[in-house]
C-alpha cells in the first residue's frame, strides 16, 4: 500500500520524493498533486501513515493515537468493538 500524508483533514497518497530537493509530491483522491517540503510538512503538522489491514472483532480494544474533534475520538483514548459490519 501506499503511504498516505494528512494534510488539512484531506488524506493524499505520496506519488513521489525527489531525491535531488527533497520535494514531496501528494496527490489527493481526484488526481490533484501538490508539492510540500519537509519544512513546510513540519510547519503544517502533515501527519503520515502506512496503512495496515487488521483483522477487529467484537470485544476487541482499540486505541486512537491522534483526536478527531469531527468523530469524537479523543488522542490516546481506549474503545471496545461492540459490532462489526460489512
Amino acid at each position: 500500500p501506499d503511504a498516505l500524508a494528512l494534510v488539512d483533514s484531506v488524506y493524499h497518497r505520496i506519488a513521489g520524493i525527489s531525491k535531488d530537493d527533497g520535494l514531496i509530491t501528494l496527490e489527493d483522491a481526484e488526481g490533484n498533486t501538490r508539492l510540500i517540503s519537509p519544512r513546510e510538512a513540519v510547519a503544517e503538522g502533515v501527519t503520515l501513515y502506512t496503512p495496515v489491514t487488521i483483522r477487529v472483532g467484537t470485544g476487541d480494544r482499540m486505541r486512537f493515537t491522534k483526536s478527531d474533534r469531527e468523530r469524537g475520538y479523543v488522542a490516546n483514548s481506549v474503545w471496545t468493538v461492540t459490532a462489526v459490519s460489512g
